[in-house]
């Protein structure tokens, strides 16, 4: 399993100097008053494995995902935001950087590090306060709905109910060809000439024999 060794950001929402995070491949619990820089740094984090913020995107910020407002106002044109997050593995090391004109640049052009993003971006790494608070108030028949969508298993539901549906579809069709009535037709014809029910393969060629 891949682990977090240091995430650096720099530029990047109310994070303007350089924030240095050592993680040292545990997990960290980061608590703070409002505006302490909390959602900067889930903000950072996100556009890194998703190259977007959603709760930025709206229609003024819809094309560029957010990154309109990722940069922090206060930092020089000339230079550029950036996160830089170091791993177990060290061939997953990345830098991913944008600049003034909201072009963005990322170290590591590796497979390696392409395969890790690709796979990071099926999970729900991010969990927000709005989220929690959207579990919280739920009523008790959407609890679960909410809880599938926070630990990303909404997918897992929705494949779930497609596949009960179709079994029901199947089982409809199954019912409505008469099969059973063509079943219990067959195992009379087998009964009467083995002397004995055969309900699978075996049973019918050890009676056959």
């Amino acid at each position: 399993m891949v682990k977090i060794k240091s995430i650096k950001i720099s530029g990047i929402r109310g994070i303007k100097d350089c924030f240095t995070l050592d993680m040292k491949e545990k997990s960290v619990l980061v608590f703070g008053e409002n505006g302490s820089g909390k959602s900067s740094l889930a903000d950072a984090i996100e556009w890194y494995y998703s190259d977007g913020i959603q709760h930025l995107v709206g229609e003024e910020t819809g094309s560029t995902r957010g990154r309109g407002a990722l940069r922090n106002l206060f930092i020089p044109d000339n230079e550029d935001a950036y996160i830089d997050i170091k791993y177990s593995n060290n061939k997953l090391d990345a830098i991913k950087s944008v600049d003034s004109l909201l072009k963005t640049s990322i170290s590591n052009a590796s497979d390696d590090f392409k395969r890790f993003i690709v796979a990071s971006q099926s999970e729900n790494f991010i969990l927000r306060y709005r989220d929690l608070i959207g579990f919280i108030i739920a009523t008790k028949a959407e609890k679960l709905e909410k809880l599938q969508s926070i630990i990303g298993f909404a997918e897992v539901a929705d494949i779930r109910a497609l596949l009960k549906k179709s079994a029901g579809r199947i089982a409809s069709h199954i019912k409505s060809a008469n099969y059973d009535n063509q079943k219990n037709a067959q195992q009379s014809v087998i009964l009467e000439n083995l002397g004995q029910n055969a309900y699978t393969d075996e049973q019918l060629f050890v009676g056959a024999n």
